[in-house]
C-alpha cells in the first residue's frame, strides 16, 4: 500500500520499465510512486484542481497530467519534478495520451473538445469537434494516425490525426470523424 494522497485517487499510469507508477488525485497533485523499497515516492504540486488523469510517454521521461483547472501538465519525472503548464481547454481537463512515438498528446474536456497538441512545440495542433457532451476519456492508436474518444451515454468518435494536420484547419474536420455506437453499458476507459 502506497499513502501519500491527502484525497481520493483519480488515475494512474506504469512507467514503460514497469519500475514506477504515477498517479493524480482529487487533492490537486500527481505522485511518482517507485516500486524499490529504498527510492521514495516524488509529490509534484502544481495543478489548482483535482488532477483526473495521468499518462507516461513510451520514453518514460514525461508525465502528462490534466486537471479540473483546464490544465495539462508536462512533468520531467524527476526529484524536482519541474512541469511545463498548457492551458489546454475552457473547462475541465479529463483525458490525456500521447501517441505513441510521443510526439503528439491528445486531451479531451469538459469543454466537448478533443484536441491534439505537439509534445515537442509543446503547442496546440488540431481540435476535434463532434460532442455533444464532455468528453471522458481518449485514446490514440499505435501508428498516430487515430484517436478515439467517448463521451457519456456512450457515445464514441474516431478521428484522424496526421492526415487532418495537413490540411488547411479552416476546413472543417467534423468530415473526418466517424461515429461509433453500441456498448450502452460502458461506464469507463475506452
Amino acid at each position: 500500500t502506497f499513502r501519500g494522497h491527502r484525497s481520493a485517487v483519480t488515475s494512474s499510469a506504469f512507467h514503460p520499465n514497469l519500475q514506477q507508477v504515477a498517479s493524480g488525485s482529487a487533492d490537486g497533485c500527481v505522485m511518482l510512486w517507485n516500486f524499490k523499497a529504498t527510492m521514495r515516492a516524488f509529490r509534484y504540486v502544481g495543478h489548482r484542481g483535482p488532477v483526473n488523469d495521468v499518462a507516461f510517454n513510451s520514453h518514460g521521461n514525461l508525465v502528462a497530467s490534466v486537471s479540473s483547472d483546464s490544465t495539462l501538465r508536462l512533468w520531467i519525472p524527476t526529484v524536482k519534478g519541474e512541469s511545463t503548464v498548457i492551458k489546454a481547454h475552457a473547462a475541465a481537463v479529463r483525458a490525456v495520451r500521447f501517441s505513441h512515438d510521443s510526439r503528439q498528446i491528445i486531451t479531451g474536456s469538459d469543454d466537448k473538445s478533443v484536441k491534439l497538441w505537439s509534445t515537442t512545440t509543446q503547442r496546440f495542433a488540431l481540435s476535434f469537434p463532434g460532442h455533444q457532451n464532455w468528453v471522458r476519456t481518449v485514446d490514440m492508436s499505435p501508428d498516430g494516425r487515430l484517436c478515439a474518444s467517448w463521451r457519456p451515454p456512450a457515445r464514441r468518435l474516431l478521428h484522424q490525426t496526421r492526415c487532418n494536420l495537413h490540411r488547411k484547419l479552416h476546413r472543417s474536420l467534423h468530415r473526418s470523424c466517424v461515429h461509433l455506437k453500441g456498448h450502452g453499458g460502458v461506464k469507463g476507459a475506452l
